[in-house]
């Protein structure tokens, strides 16, 4: 099961992470279910990345999304927005583009309806220095991810807010940071 390993990711950090995920790998190993190991993996990677190893998030994203492959797991749409992401960020453009399209070609599943290809797409334009663009298609992001409940969005809300000041978009930085500010219960007004 992954859902341990990644609330300990977000509750405890990188480090409780690892050493869930490598409690689970030991599991799956014993309990010959090779399906999980994948998304254990993409676990480990964004362990990782969180934990600023980007060599080590590529190292487990490439090796997850070849046992996705072998496996024939198609929900990898965040586990390869991620890999598109770290691309654009070190500045493998080609590649990352590469990713996206090949991505998109296999029309496989959008796990959760997150829409990580849209992300991914904001990362490579911002990259390309397409600030413009990437902000457009941040705000069209943003406003799929107001109207549709569970379709995630806030853990990109800092993307799109540094891209909403890069780009001179202020309604998009005030909407953003309105609409994080309802999530957190500290900040909602008493009654």
């Amino acid at each position: 099961n992954v859902w341990p390993a990644l609330f300990r990711l977000d509750v405890q950090g990188p480090a409780a992470a690892v050493q869930e995920v490598e409690r689970a790998r030991a599991a799956v190993a014993r309990t010959q279910r090779p399906w999980v190991a994948p998304f254990l993996g993409f676990v480990a990677a964004g362990a990782a990345w969180a934990a600023g190893d980007w060599d080590g998030a590529v190292a487990e994203s490439d090796a997850a999304l070849e046992v996705a492959e072998e496996t024939g797991t198609g929900w990898t749409s965040i586990a390869v927005g991620v890999r598109i992401d770290l691309d654009a960020r070190r500045g493998h453009l080609r590649a990352a583009r590469r990713r996206l399209a090949e991505f998109r070609a296999r029309r496989l599943p959008d796990q959760f309806g997150r829409g990580d290809m849209d992300v991914a797409e904001m990362s490579i334009l911002e990259a390309e220095g397409a600030i413009e663009h990437a902000a457009a298609l941040g705000e069209a992001y943003w406003t799929r991810a107001r109207t549709r409940p569970g379709f995630g969005g806030a853990e990109f809300a800092i993307d799109i807010v540094r891209l909403g000041l890069i780009a001179h978009r202020p309604a998009l930085v005030e909407q953003v940071v309105e609409d994080v500010r309802r999530l957190d219960p500290r900040h909602r007004p008493p009654g």
